[in-house]
């Protein structure tokens, strides 16, 4: 058996653990997919949100090496095509709370 259980990691036959071989292949490996990847463009501002490798596998989309967080939608089209759709990428917004102030930070109290 190559694999042991050793309380929650598992360890390969050379007795060092899976998590330590995945983060220094991990450490080895994304800058070279950030090096080939493409960039990726903010939609909504047009900035570049970083770099990364993009492919599709099992009906979904995957994105290696972004460093930012990012939403998916998809861009509006001239012409209505359902085989053929154009995605993209934005920066999620910050949140917009205007009746929470630091003065008035409990909750309201409810009309009498």
């Amino acid at each position: 058996m190559p694999y042991k259980s050793t309380g929650g990691t598992f360890e390969s036959f050379t007795g060092q653990p899976t998590t330590s071989m995945r983060k220094h292949l991990r450490n080895f490996l994304l800058p070279i997919i950030r090096w080939f990847g493409s960039d990726i463009i903010d939609s909504r501002t047009g900035k570049k949100a970083g770099r990364a490798f993009l492919f599709a596998w099992g009906g979904k989309i995957h994105v290696i090496g972004l460093e930012s967080v990012v939403e998916v939608h998809f861009l509006p089209q001239k012409r209505l095509t359902y085989w053929k759709q154009e995605i993209g990428f934005q920066t999620p917004a910050l949140p917009d709370f205007p009746h929470i102030t630091t003065e008035n930070a409990t909750r309201p109290k409810p009309p009498a």
